[in-house]
């Protein structure tokens, strides 16, 4: 089976949901393929996880939450 994990957190960063990430993928079962999905500013490429350059928008006033 394979599983997507969408993230706003890469790797570069240390704290709880990177943590968690690198625990899903450590600790999958077998015949489980986990792969994580991000941006980042540098672009990854491996077998369990693909980071990708994305370019950031700021928000227009008016348009927050």
């Amino acid at each position: 089976m394979n599983i997507g994990i969408f993230t706003d957190n890469d790797f570069d960063k240390v704290n709880g949901v990177t943590t968690t990430l690198t625990a899903a993928l450590r600790c999958a079962p077998a015949g489980m393929r986990l792969r994580i999905y991000t941006a980042s500013t540098l672009p990854v490429m491996q077998d369990d996880y693909l980071a990708l350059r994305s370019a950031g928008l700021p928000i227009p006033p008016g348009m927050g939450i």
